[in-house]
């Protein structure tokens, strides 16, 4: 179990809720942008035997995901945008926010999955 602070330190087994909310105090102000050419050439380096991409391939592909309404809203139109793409070379995404692990005993959901 990892520590949890604040009010319920002491707590044995912390719900969801705790859980949620230490994340949220914790991860404040811990957020780091970073352009994407950045991101990219610091993680996602091209690999010898990659296929050439063309990064104009992709341009709008999430122009139907609404950027003004809550999470929730945006996930059916975001998983459908990567779907139809085509991109994920075999795999499927999935939505799975409205459904917890029942293997988790804190009844925590994932927002989405591959499989």
């Amino acid at each position: 179990m990892r520590p949890v602070s604040g009010a319920y330190s002491a707590a044995q087994v912390p719900g969801a809720k705790t859980l949620r909310r230490e994340l949220r105090e914790t991860m404040l102000h811990k957020l780091v942008c970073l352009p994407y050419e950045d991101w990219m050439d610091a993680f996602l380096q091209p690999q010898p035997g990659d296929a050439p991409i063309d990064d104009n391939a992709f341009q709008g592909l999430f122009d139907s995901v609404p950027l003004t309404k809550g999470e929730t809203e945006m996930y059916d139109p975001f998983v459908k945008a990567v779907n139809e793409a085509g991109i994920l070379e075999g795999f499927v995404l999935a939505k799975t926010y409205s459904k917890a692990d029942p293997t988790d005993k804190d009844g925590l959901k994932a927002d989405g999955g591959m499989g």
